[in-house]
């Protein structure tokens, strides 16, 4: 059950997962362990932490580049390691990137999601919708998002502004995310 403050977040049951992720996950099978479930970790200073050393590493250290100017198509999800080599990515490479250091530093892999939702932008035309994937942390306190887009100026915070925010805060138009241990369905949100 959500937090009151995830209450925002309506869950709207099971869906089928983006074709992104049926395609990566047999190539990823640790993210599919039937033995993982969904909880929330201790937001705590150590978290805080951990957190922000392992977005500030991988902003420095990936590049952005959407999958049409990498490999030529529209949408292809890559496991973490083939990322890093590269050292190029969209934004659910970050997501994975993000995801597989803060495993690799011990946080437990049920309170990871990948979340997918639609970003406000500007362009000529005026205002759209862009579609992002994140990676979502769901704590005791709230669901964490670390994003490759930042800063936004939500706050004077100091983690906030290199791309760690509460859920709640982002201007983000949710519509699913991954639910630890699962491969063939997501869970609707909004």
């Amino acid at each position: 059950m959500l937090e009151p403050s995830d209450a925002h977040l309506r869950r709207l049951g099971r869906c089928p997962p983006p074709l992104g992720w049926t395609r990566l996950v047999p190539r990823l099978p640790r993210w599919v362990d039937k033995s993982v479930v969904a909880k929330r970790v201790k937001l705590d200073s150590t978290l805080v932490d951990l957190m922000d050393i392992v977005q500030r590493s991988l902003q420095r250290q990936l590049t952005y580049r959407t999958d049409f100017q990498q490999y030529g198509v529209e949408d292809r999800w890559e496991v973490p390691g083939v990322t890093s080599q590269l050292s190029v990515g969209d934004c659910e490479d970050f997501a994975f990137a993000k995801a597989y250091q803060l495993i690799g530093a011990g946080v437990d892999r049920g309170c990871l999601r990948l979340a997918l939702c639609y970003v406000p932008v500007q362009d000529i035309t005026g205002e759209k919708e862009e579609a992002h994937a994140v990676l979502a942390v769901d704590t005791n306190k709230y669901t964490v998002i670390l994003d490759n887009r930042y800063p936004l100026p939500l706050s004077d915070d100091p983690v906030e502004n290199v791309g760690i925010y509460a859920c709640r805060r982002l201007p983000y138009r949710w519509t699913a995310w991954s639910v630890p241990g699962q491969w063939f369905w997501w869970e609707k949100i909004e």
